[in-house]
């Protein structure tokens, strides 16, 4: 069957619109006079007047932030930490609560209250992993001097712009103060982030009178990445950041916190995995052990 065609004429020759993508895909104009279009006509002219494909809605730094709280709460279950999503409008600075569940504890199960702090990678920041090694004293500037200084002495330049995640401080370990204030005694506060923690942040924690315990919890540095940036999902398309992809690359407690943890011990373990830059690489990752055994997951 032969092409439908149009049973009209126009005065100007086909081609693209002005505002229609470089892609060559979009909206197209009318044929001249007696003239065919270059290719056969679909008869629902909806279908024929399309725009292109649509554009990607953003995350916001909310929606960031929601989906990394959900990720923690479904990962911090390797460490018998049995918790409740709770952040939302009007949480009182409380993002998860709930009980951790080790065993051969002098005082039961307990009950801990969490904040999370998440750093939003940018689209360049891929390349360099978006989240914290362990919990480190290397500061912005730093870490940005050794990246210029490496692109200095080989030559080369990167294809994207390289950022890092700004390091959390200590106004972050302030606000979980505040919110134990209002909890009862013995409820322990966790300050979780994919950022890595300043010297100031670290001593701010192990000075303070409550029982804090700062993890660093963030994405593996083996997770494949693209070099160029790329557009971020939408919602619906993303649904949430996978806990599985995260892991715990620094957990430290304070002095406060001691009487409670009896018994427990954090040590990193070192796994290689291959990287296509450097080829094989030494990944690590902390493991709780109580009273000499590993702590089981829930």
């Amino acid at each position: 069957m032969a092409a439908p065609r149009i049973p009209f004429s126009f005065s100007r020759p086909w081609g693209p619109l002005a505002h229609a993508p470089k892609s060559g895909r979009g909206t197209w104009q009318c044929p001249p006079c007696g003239r065919s279009p270059p290719f056969p006509l679909p008869l629902s002219g909806a279908t024929f007047f399309h725009t292109g494909p649509a554009r990607v809605r953003r995350l916001s730094a909310s929606e960031w932030g929601r989906q990394y709280e959900r990720a923690v709460t479904r990962a911090l279950r390797r460490f018998g930490l049995v918790g409740l999503h709770s952040g939302r409008t009007g949480d009182r600075g409380i993002d998860i609560r709930g009980r951790w569940m080790l065993p051969d504890l002098p005082h039961g199960p307990l009950s801990f209250v969490a904040q999370c702090k998440y750093g939003i990678p940018s689209e360049s920041l891929a390349a360099t992993q978006g989240c914290s090694s362990s919990i480190s004293t290397t500061t912005t500037a730093t870490t940005a001097a050794a990246v210029m200084e490496g692109q200095a002495s080989t030559g080369e330049r990167s294809p994207t712009r390289t950022r890092v995640l700004r390091s959390l401080g200590p106004a972050g370990v302030r606000d979980l103060e505040g919110v134990l204030s209002h909890e009862t005694t013995g409820t322990l506060g966790m300050l979780i982030s994919n950022r890595p923690f300043t010297s100031a942040a670290t001593r701010q924690v192990l000075s303070s009178r409550y029982p804090l315990v700062m993890i660093n919890l963030g994405a593996t540095a083996s997770t494949p990445v693209s070099p160029l940036p790329l557009p971020l999902p939408s919602s619906k398309e993303m649904g949430s950041i996978c806990p599985d992809d995260l892991r715990c690359t620094g957990l430290q407690w304070n002095y406060q916190a001691e009487p409670y943890l009896t018994g427990l011990v954090a040590v990193p373990r070192f796994s290689p995995f291959s990287r296509a830059s450097t080829g094989v690489d030494v990944h690590q990752e902390i493991v709780l052990l109580m009273n000499g055994r590993p702590v089981e997951p829930v």
